[in-house]
């Protein structure tokens, strides 16, 4: 039995030490596949870290666990994993999955047993995109994912008075960041009815996205219960990033006043006019963090999921 894995590891960060703690909790011998310089000009936009100061890098770190491991050069995709019988098993990121289920389509034409796949999550940066290479030789991020430039977030100014424990919390998540406030409708804020609610606040994040790193869109979203006689009431946030990912959240639903069953209008009282629903300022203020705080904890949840399946079709 043996474990393959294979990389460029042009700088060893914290994506890629996930990549290889896995590898070495296998308790297997280790066939490192790295990429040689002469295979890296032709698929890397970018300068490259010579084979041996890599391969060194790669050996001190696998060295401090075992000793049972070879680092081979890697002149193609798939090197010899398509017809070298003693592999058994494959670790790749979740990004790479697909190059190993082909991986394993030659084997079985090849009449080898296919190798087990084992996928590990995309590990990201504080800015909730994937630590890569890349990124920290452009110098958006170092290599634990620290963001070393302020993160731009586009709201509605409708919800600026509202923001300043938002924004707090947001600086604990992500460091430095930029809040850019946008003019957006009418200046009311939005109260819709649940689903309404969810496309609302998807329409307000799309159309602030732009050029910012991430958008967000809000709603108070109201729901009905008639077996109980009741509505229901919560802040719904729907954040977008750059590369079209979208997720949601919603804060803690808490009861309207009895007496506004019935109201009409709902959807057009101004901000000013809150109290005629019992909205104050604070329940806004503490709705806004919980609902940004369960789209955020939903970005690193799904972190695992196939990214494609996350994309938003923007144009």
């Amino acid at each position: 039995m043996k474990v393959i894995v294979a990389g460029t590891f042009t700088i060893l960060h914290d994506g890629h030490k996930a990549l290889l703690d896995v590898v070495l909790d296998l308790n297997m011998p280790i066939i490192v596949g790295l990429t040689a310089d002469a295979f890296i000009k032709k698929s890397k936009p970018y300068g490259i870290i010579g084979f041996e100061k890599r391969k060194e890098i790669i050996e001190k770190y696998l060295r401090s666990r075992t000793s049972d491991f070879i680092i081979r050069p890697l002149n193609s995709t798939e090197g010899d994993s398509t017809s070298e019988a003693s592999y058994t098993h494959i670790v790749v990121s979740e990004e790479t999955v697909g190059n190993a289920r082909r991986i394993n389509e030659k084997r079985v034409q090849n009449n080898l047993t296919p190798l087990v796949i084992i996928t590990v999550p995309v590990v990201l940066a504080k800015d909730l995109l994937p630590i890569s290479s890349r990124r920290i030789m452009r110098g958006e991020i170092d290599e634990h994912g620290k963001v070393m430039k302020p993160i731009y977030f586009a709201v509605n100014s409708t919800w600026q008075p509202f923001f300043a424990d938002a924004r707090s919390y947001m600086e604990k998540e992500f460091g430095e960041l930029n809040l850019e406030f946008k003019e957006l409708g009418n200046g009311f804020f939005p109260i819709e009815f649940y689903p309404d609610n969810y496309k609302q606040a998807t329409d307000e994040a799309v159309e602030l996205l732009k050029l910012h790193d991430f958008a967000i869109g809000l709603c108070i979203g109201v729901r009905e219960i008639p077996s109980k006689g009741i509505l229901l009431r919560s802040m719904c946030a729907v954040v977008i990033d750059k590369i079209g990912r979208i997720h949601f959240g919603e804060s803690q639903s808490i009861e309207f006043d009895e007496s506004l069953k019935d109201s009409v209008g709902i959807r057009e009282k101004n901000v000013t006019d809150g109290n005629n629903f019992l909205i104050d300022n604070r329940w806004i203020e503490k709705s806004i963090i919980g609902a940004i705080e369960s789209s955020i904890i939903s970005f690193r949840n799904n972190a695992s999921k196939d990214f494609q399946n996350q994309m938003l079709n923007l144009e």
